[in-house]
């Protein structure tokens, strides 16, 4: 089993796509013949492109994606594919508990994706603004934001695997404990042990990464 976040994939050759790996892609979808993959949020980069165009742009690379995907847990970038669910051959949600793990994108522990939203959003859209100016500028003013407050995904003050743990401590489904978190959001590929939990951060496919997790 493997889980996966973090594509971010646009619609393809606008500025705005961060996505540049579609061969590498399409070559770990077809070495694993099995439906053997979790979706662990921010699949699709929403906040700056449309669904339909977005699919359209790379639909054979998103109907190989979708034979492979068990689970697609929403993140906050792709939350609102929940809307197109009756055309996507997938099972969405917004967390996933399998056997004593459980699946979440992590956005829940962002100040400026859980609390204030309606901001984080905001500056994700103005930086695609930007990048006709500059193809990176949305990570700059990620990474510029994250400093500045120092609670986003770069700040001192902010340990996902901490604050993940602390929210799965002691929880029971069917009398089993969860014993093991696999997130997202980050775009930081760790395992991580916090006291009886199990952190797993499947990473990102942004730039030059392409990671995944396997479990």
């Amino acid at each position: 089993m493997w889980a996966i976040s973090d594509l971010h994939i646009g619609e393809k050759n606008k500025k705005y796509d961060d996505f540049h790996a579609d061969k590498k892609l399409t070559e770990f979808l077809l070495s694993n013949p099995d439906k053997s993959l979790i979706g662990v949020g921010d699949i699709v980069e929403l906040w700056q492109g449309d669904w339909r165009a977005i699919y359209e742009s790379r639909e054979e690379l998103f109907d190989l994606l979708f034979s492979k995907l068990l689970y697609w847990v929403l993140g906050n970038h792709d939350e609102d594919i929940y809307k197109y669910r009756r055309h996507i051959p997938v099972e969405m949600c917004q967390y996933l508990i399998l056997n004593s793990t459980i699946f979440l994108h992590g956005h829940q522990f962002d100040i400026f994706n859980s609390r204030y939203k309606s901001i984080g959003k905001a500056i994700t859209q103005i930086a695609g603004k930007l990048e006709n100016i500059h193809p990176n500028i949305d990570h700059w003013l990620s990474t510029l934001q994250d400093k500045v407050t120092a609670v986003g995904r770069y700040g001192d003050k902010r340990d996902y695997a901490k604050n993940a743990a602390a929210f799965a401590h002691g929880m029971k489904v069917d009398d089993r404990v969860i014993t093991h978190v696999i997130m997202g959001h980050t775009h930081k590929k760790e395992v991580l042990q916090r006291k009886d939990i199990l952190y797993q951060n499947s990473g990102t496919w942004i730039g030059e990464k392409q990671d995944i997790t396997q479990f």
